[in-house]
């Protein structure tokens, strides 16, 4: 038979609007506005039966409680009943391991490793303040399909390390009409089916999808955060709103990391996000707030400021024009012109600027052109190369943390460039057999000793054979990292008038 807990101050207590009499005798009365001894929630709970609603007065409750009885734990008023892990040892301030719970109306606070940690399903999480913890809500499940959990309408404010976790064996939970703020990651998945909605993401507050599937993102406002999908499939990005945010990111190394999702309706600053795949011959409109396009050929992106933050990201496409944009301060998540598997794509006359890292073409984009564009002030690298046969020519390269860098590259011309106050002006990591085969060619580099050649230092990847014991089995291969150089035999003794 269910049971109604209060805990009563004075001798009964109008809670809610309603005068609760409690079917259960409650012999501790207390004064809610001194802070309640250690354990005082959780015996209530050990002397609880599924499907028992205990009340809870305002106050300071510094306990780790663990629920394993399918209650409603009710507070007072979210602002002034606190259940406070006191940061120690003890792990969650709530851990949750029964089905079918409720526990509303609390600020949950300094759980050293958790706010709430959740084993089971059905289970609601509502009106609640939760800060000041490692992670604020963790939904964990080992081997066993954990789903059907809500998180609605809670302030996740303030925690450290991330506001929602959802990984392993979780699927079908629905996160809406929260408030999450100041958090280093947001909301993390690994699983399926999931919803959120109708939340306000705020500074540095990210969704973050990885190894996910069949989840629905959508109608969400992300203010300084974004929305990354990596190594996902089938995620649905739909009518959202970013401010001062890169906006959406994937990152996937299979074609169906890209090309399964579903993005529309989402804008940066007011300017919406264009998400093409398997499409051809268009330009893209010149209220661009960011660029994705998968499975693309022939388009021209041409003229477009862009919002801080905001990009472009190619994948799988070929034959198109990126011209004369201008893109500025992305952060390191991504860069701020990214190619993956994309080849023979024409780079010009763009300006990239203040970002972290400007343009990156990956292990498996080739042939692709840059020529005049303006690459300054980027903190980490002005043009990282990972694919073959690119050309690089005509680029002024200013005052980057390292100006051009190939990482397993081959192939690549790197001719008539301005090199200038870059820390490092360019660097190189090479397998042995490609060591040498990059053309650096008539470079300026400034500041730089005048003389006859330009030494570009790098390291080597170095294959040996070591030894097994004992000596009758055969030799392997390691390889080992060793200094290595390339040449500019005949540098530019001024620089080159590059004009965009």
């Amino acid at each position: 038979m269910k049971k109604e807990i209060l805990i009563a101050v004075g001798i009964t207590i109008l809670f809610l609007g309603t005068c609760i009499t409690p079917s259960v005798a409650i012999d501790n009365v207390r004064n809610a506005s001194i802070p309640i001894s250690n354990g005082y929630i959780q015996n209530l709970i050990d002397n609880a039966s599924d499907g028992d609603t205990i009340y809870v007065p305002s106050g300071t409750y510094y306990e780790h409680i663990v629920i394993d009885k399918s209650i409603s734990l009710i507070g007072e008023d979210k602002h002034t009943t606190i259940i406070d892990g006191n940061d120690t040892f003890g792990g969650s301030a709530i851990t949750i391991q029964k089905e079918n719970v409720t526990v509303t109306n609390f600020t949950i606070q300094k759980g050293r490793t958790y706010g709430i940690k959740i084993y089971t399903s059905y289970n609601t999480i509502s009106n609640n303040i939760i800060t000041q913890n490692n992670l604020g809500i963790d939904i964990y499940g080992d081997f066993i399909t954990i789903k059907d959990n809500l998180i609605y309408n809670n302030q996740i404010i303030n925690n450290s390390h991330a506001s929602i976790e959802i990984n392993h064996w979780v699927a079908k939970t629905t996160i809406s009409h929260n408030v999450i703020r100041n958090s280093r990651e947001s909301i993390d998945f690994d699983k399926t089916e999931n919803i959120i909605s109708y939340n306000l993401l705020e500074n540095a507050s990210n969704i973050e999808f990885f190894r996910a599937s069949n989840n629905l993102v959508e109608n969400n406002v992300i203010i300084s955060g974004l929305i990354e999908l990596h190594d996902s499939s089938l995620i649905k990005v739909k009518n959202n709103t970013f401010f001062d945010s890169r906006g959406i990111v994937i990152k996937g190394e299979d074609i169906d990391e890209w090309d399964t999702h579903k993005i529309e309706n989402n804008s940066i600053n007011g300017k919406p996000i264009y998400f093409y795949k398997h499409a051809s011959g268009l330009t893209i409109p010149s209220d661009a707030g960011g660029v994705i396009l998968v499975g693309c050929t022939q388009f021209v992106i041409n003229n477009i400021v862009f919002p801080e933050k905001a990009g472009i990201q190619l994948a799988y496409s070929s034959s198109n024009i990126i011209s004369d944009n201008t893109i500025t301060k992305t952060n390191w998540i991504e860069s701020a012109i990214y190619l993956q598997a994309s080849s023979n794509n024409n780079l010009s006359h763009n300006t990239v600027s203040s970002c972290e890292e400007g343009i990156y073409l990956d292990s498996d984009s080739s042939n692709n052109f840059m020529y005049r564009n303006i690459i300054e002030n980027n903190t980490m690298t002005g043009i990282l190369c990972l694919g073959n046969s690119n050309t690089c020519i005509e680029n002024h390269i200013v005052d980057n943390l390292c100006g051009m860098r190939l990482v397993g590259a081959s192939d690549t011309i790197i001719r008539r460039n301005n090199f200038i106050d870059n820390r490092f002006h360019a660097s190189f990591y090479l397998g042995y057999s490609y060591k040498h085969s990059n053309k650096w060619q008539s470079n300026y580099y400034s500041p730089q000793v005048p003389r006859l050649i330009k030494i570009i230092f790098g390291a080597v990847l170095t294959p040996f054979f070591y030894m097994k014991h004992p000596p009758d089995m055969p030799p392997y291969k390691k390889y080992i990292s060793r200094p290595g150089f390339n040449v500019d035999w005949n540098p530019a003794k001024e620089p080159y008038d590059i004009e965009i």
